[in-house]
């Protein structure tokens, strides 16, 4: 589905998050080159300069969102042309859930017309070790899905529970991406 990134919520409460969650804290890292943005558009149209969630560089573009919305599947993949509405959250309560989505935008297709995304997705606990480090997971392999110019939903979703025993505090995630055709990090 084609939709320009996910925008913040504006209140907690629209997040579904109550005024005395506990403060676990989530920064969000994509790991690409800050370069100047010539893909992600807001929703008047205008380009959005790149950010530590959405990033553009040679064309290929990429961005992380970390959603508390349950219903966040059942959004994206509803019939339509409408945006889907994916709503960002960067605080979870204990007890609660989240869900870690990465998009991409305009892989270069090989001359099968065969993308090849790729990812790597670190996740670092409050104290600095390591909760999840996973390497070259394939984002997306395989033949074009259409227009390579809409926001697509890797393959990897991380789900994520707040347990009693996890560390309260900021945790980071990051997100490497590779567009294979372009050979671009």
């Amino acid at each position: 589905r084609s939709c320009a990134p996910p925008r913040r919520a504006t209140e907690p409460s629209s997040q579904g998050i109550p005024k005395n969650r506990l403060p676990l804290l989530l920064l969000l890292c994509l790991s690409l080159p800050a370069l100047a943005g010539d893909f992600w558009r807001g929703p008047d149209g205008a380009l959005l300069p790149d950010t530590g969630s959405h990033q553009t560089k040679r064309g290929f573009s990429g961005a992380v969102v970390i959603t508390a919305d349950p219903d966040w599947s059942a959004n994206w993949h509803a019939p339509g042309t409408g945006v889907p509405a994916v709503t960002e959250a960067d605080e979870v309560r204990r007890g609660g859930q989240l869900a870690i989505l990465i998009f991409f935008a305009n892989p270069k297709l090989d001359a099968a017309r065969k993308a090849d995304v790729r990812c790597d997705i670190e996740v670092l606990r409050p104290d600095g070790s390591v909760s999840a480090n996973q390497k070259n997971l394939v984002c997306y392999q395989g033949p074009s899905l259409g227009d390579e110019r809409h926001t697509y939903l890797a393959a990897p979703v991380v789900k994520y529970q707040a347990e009693p025993a996890d560390l309260a505090g900021r945790w980071t995630v990051k997100v490497t991406l590779r567009d294979g055709g372009r050979r671009v990090t």
